[in-house]
């Protein structure tokens, strides 16, 4: 889902495109007008590289096609993509905070778009002590967030948005003039050491 329809790609850096099939098969990968292959490696992976692309409001297309398999994701933007992590503060959704209505008044911007990561439930019953309960079981670990793919910023979605990240982006977007793209996956009461760099935290006596 991270690699869906309306994403928004960074603009002025090499743009990564990855995938799964059969070892040994030839993967070619179309991003606009740009084409480049890649051969599935022993793991059944497969990934190539685009070069670096300006910021454009103009939609194009990727298309991977490998023998009679091809996979097609339409509305994609390149522009600034920001990492929008946090706590509840990053959480809190626009309908929940001020200026809701004037967001409402004002939603319909294509060039906003979002993919939205929220924490999946956890898989083992709190039973006895909360803190073990709670503990990332492998489920957890590998599934931690379901990712719902990218959306524009339009009413339809607006008031189930980060309400910081909203009106972020809403002023970004108007001063670069380019598309902005944010991935959101806040984890409300999470410790806020867990959003800084282990070697912050070890560079603080």
């Amino acid at each position: 889902p991270t690699l869906s329809d309306g994403m928004v790609l960074q603009r002025n850096q090499p743009i990564v495109v990855w995938g799964s099939g059969l070892t040994t098969q030839t993967v070619t990968v179309n991003l606009g007008d740009e084409t480049v292959s890649g051969v599935v490696d022993a793991d059944g992976k497969w990934q190539v590289v685009f070069k670096a692309k300006a910021a454009s409001n103009k939609p194009v297309s990727l298309v991977a096609a490998s023998g009679a398999e091809r996979v097609a994701i339409a509305d994609i933007l390149v522009g600034d993509v920001w990492f929008c992590a946090g706590q509840s503060n990053m959480a809190l959704m626009l309908r929940r905070a001020d200026n809701q209505d004037l967001a409402a008044a004002n939603p319909g911007n294509a060039q906003i778009r979002f993919l939205n990561l929220s924490r999946s439930p956890f898989t083992k019953p709190i039973v006895g002590d909360a803190a073990a309960a709670l503990a990332p079981t492998a489920t957890n670990k590998k599934h931690f967030y379901k990712i719902n793919g990218w959306y524009r910023c339009d009413t339809d979605n607006l008031n189930s948005l980060s309400a910081v990240a909203y009106w972020f982006a809403q002023s970004l977007q108007s001063e670069l003039n380019v598309p902005v793209g944010l991935i959101v996956p806040p984890v409300g009461g999470s410790a806020a050491q867990a959003w800084v760099s282990r070697a912050s935290i070890d560079a603080d006596p």
